[in-house]
């Protein structure tokens, strides 16, 4: 069910088209068969399904023939015919997801940002780190420079450009002219003092997923250098890979109190409000790209 679109209609016919595209997953056949064989109509309403369902084995063509506690059975004879038959899925709308999904309110509670901009009687006030978005503020919003905080832009811009930071240019380590994650671990591989952290700031890694690059990364260095590999799932969950291939949670972890024994992927989505306590000598990546503004830049750095 599409959640909080504004028009109920469209939110409908939508959801309708997902499920008679997508068809039903066996969970939901099998929530479809328990409000079934709970209604007072069943036999008439699984005949509308089975005369939906022609590849439905004779043997369940009634709804006494179907087994639920045999699982297996059900799921290989039974949910797979039924999957995309209309009639199961829309009794499945009708009685399972419109009920529950579709109940209306007397009041409508809606914002947007430009309700916070909007002038009240009382001011309203936020922070931001950076500057540089101060031009496209809304009217009625003005941004107070503190006097004190006038120097942090040359002071950030002043930490990047330290002597021990570098900057490699892609021709440098890409025959093609592009930077993708093989070269990007072969310039991690190749450097004096070992990587520890890459930062894909630029989103220059888009051929592989996070647990991917991480674990091509932990495989190529010594067994001296990590023991783990720290990165973000499909889920934003931060996560460990450790040498023997398993995966876990970051805080339940001991590698979370052992972050000198790991090598650190974060994508440019995961960057901005995570924060790890590696040891000071850590060296990082940080990949530049198309577009990408100081305010980014500066916020995935810091």
């Amino acid at each position: 069910m599409l959640i909080g679109f504004s028009h109920p209609d469209a939110a409908i016919v939508l959801t309708c088209l997902s499920y008679y595209y997508g068809g039903l997953s066996d969970q939901q056949i099998h929530a479809s068969f328990e409000a079934l064989l709970q209604s007072d109509y069943a036999m008439e309403e699984y005949a509308r399904w089975v005369k939906d369902a022609p590849g439905l084995p004779v043997a369940f063509r009634v709804v006494s023939g179907v087994n639920l506690s045999n699982v297996e059975q059900c799921r290989r004879d039974v949910f797979g015919p039924l999957r995309s038959a209309k009639s199961i899925i829309d009794f499945y709308m009708a009685n399972i997801v419109f009920p529950k999904e579709m109940k209306e309110f007397p009041n409508k509670l809606s914002s947007s940002g430009w309700d916070i901009a909007q002038e009240k009687a009382h001011p309203t006030t936020g922070f931001s780190g950076t500057n540089d978005s101060r031009y496209i503020l809304p009217l009625s919003i003005a941004q107070c420079e503190l006097l004190p905080q006038l120097p942090t832009n040359a002071k950030v811009l002043g930490c990047l450009l330290r002597p021990e930071n570098s900057f490699v240019d892609i021709r440098q380590i890409s025959n093609i002219g592009v930077l993708d994650a093989k070269s990007l671990l072969q310039m991690a591989l190749s450097l004096e003092h070992p990587v520890r952290v890459i930062l894909d700031v630029g989103a220059q890694v888009l051929e592989l997923q996070n647990e991917e690059m991480v674990r091509k990364w932990l495989f190529l260095v010594l067994d001296s250098t990590a023991q783990a590999a720290i990165f973000f799932d499909r889920h934003n969950e931060l996560c460990v890979l450790s040498r023997d291939r398993t995966v876990e949670l970051f805080l339940t972890s001991p590698f979370a109190k052992q972050m000198d024994k790991c090598i650190v992927f974060l994508s440019g989505a995961n960057l901005i409000g995570t924060h790890l306590d590696l040891p000071e000598d850590s060296m990082a990546i940080v990949t530049l790209g198309p577009g990408l503004t100081k305010d980014r830049l500066m916020q995935g750095n810091f």
